[in-house]
């Protein structure tokens, strides 16, 4: 799979939540489609998403928190992200 252009896409469609608390949320709720992890998320954090994520696919993103921002368009840090599914009303 290609992450950047699924982020492009998923980005454009205003299905995104940024965040390690409202990937959680997502996950909780049964809304998350897929997960997205910068490599400098923190260890404790990425763990439990991992946990959590018991049938969503988790991606190791190939570059930092910062690297990803860029990607997202957002002048800010994110070290995770949240794909929500395409039914899920926002």
């Amino acid at each position: 799979m290609d992450i950047k252009k699924s982020l492009n896409a998923a980005i454009k469609s205003k299905k995104v939540f940024m965040g390690y608390k409202q990937t959680l949320k997502c996950l909780k709720n049964d809304k998350a489609e897929y997960i997205v992890i910068s490599q400098n998320c923190p260890e404790k954090q990425r763990k439990i998403i991992k946990k959590e994520a018991k049938n969503v696919p988790v991606y190791d993103f190939d570059g930092n928190n910062v690297d990803l921002g860029v990607i997202c368009g957002k002048p800010f840090f994110i070290s995770t992200l949240v794909v929500v599914k395409e039914d899920t009303n926002i």
